[in-house]
């Protein structure tokens, strides 16, 4: 496929340990291909971490949107692709897309939203205003965008708490719990509500407050037929992730 602006495609071998039990491609794996694979093309394109750590600044994950068309199974490779596509408000946004390298057939698609924040007090960062932005900053109206809005999910308490305590494999290298965990949470959650493992069909993840080592969350949530809402509180009571999507029987 021509693809006439910048943008990144990295080949993931669907491996052994990162199956779940209907022996398919997990959430948590999908999440972590997304996760390195910006991080990758960020580098590339000159705003990466040690790039803008350099200049006081850092990214930050604000929301994920990602839809699972199917998953792959350990006999497939995935060919992700990524590219940036613009800014929204304090938003730089970018674009993911899931192939079988196999088969062509299409995996899913997800949008992300980033924020820049100042390292020394964690302000916002207008993303036009860092130079090496440019890729962001010129993207125009033909770039393909999956999601383009991630609003607000309500903060609310639901049903069936499930409480989890950080344990060190959650921790990555910023000495918070990784993203890739607060998808996990979710689908924790409703395995527990259901008492069956479940399958993640859709699902936006909001991130407002990072984890650390040996807090605990309490993760609760609605589920209305193949619709879902989740929430977490730290200790203190303040919210540290939401989540909604579309699930479905394993």
């Amino acid at each position: 496929m021509e693809r006439p602006y910048a943008h990144l495609i990295r080949e993931y071998p669907v491996m052994i340990h990162s199956l779940g039990p209907d022996g398919k491609l997990t959430v948590g794996a999908a999440f972590d291909m997304l996760q390195d694979i910006a991080g990758l093309h960020a580098a590339e394109l000159g705003v990466g971490m040690p790039q803008l750590n350099s200049l006081g600044i850092t990214w930050v994950l604000s929301r994920m949107i990602v839809n699972f068309e199917k998953y792959p199974d350990a006999s497939d490779t995935i060919r992700l692709t990524t590219w940036p596509s613009g800014l929204q408000r304090l938003f730089a946004l970018r674009q993911f897309e899931f192939i079988s390298a196999k088969t062509g057939e299409r995996f899913g698609t997800a949008s992300s939203f980033w924020l820049m924040l100042k390292t020394d007090n964690l302000r916002p960062v207008v993303p036009s205003s860092v130079a090496s932005c440019e890729h962001w900053i010129t993207a125009t109206d033909d770039i393909p965008v999956f999601f383009r809005e991630a609003g607000k999910i309500p903060a609310e308490a639901g049903g069936h708490p499930l409480k989890v305590t950080i344990g060190q494999s959650m921790i990555d290298s910023n000495r918070h719990v990784n993203n890739t965990h607060y998808a996990q949470f979710a689908q924790d959650w409703l395995a527990a509500s259901t008492g069956a493992p479940v399958c993640i069909r859709r699902i936006q993840v909001n991130f407002n407050l990072a984890l650390r080592l040996f807090e605990d969350v309490e993760i609760s949530g609605e589920a209305d037929g193949d619709t879902f809402r989740v929430t977490g509180f730290n200790g203190e009571g303040r919210n540290v992730f939401t989540a909604s999507g579309l699930w479905s029987k394993m």
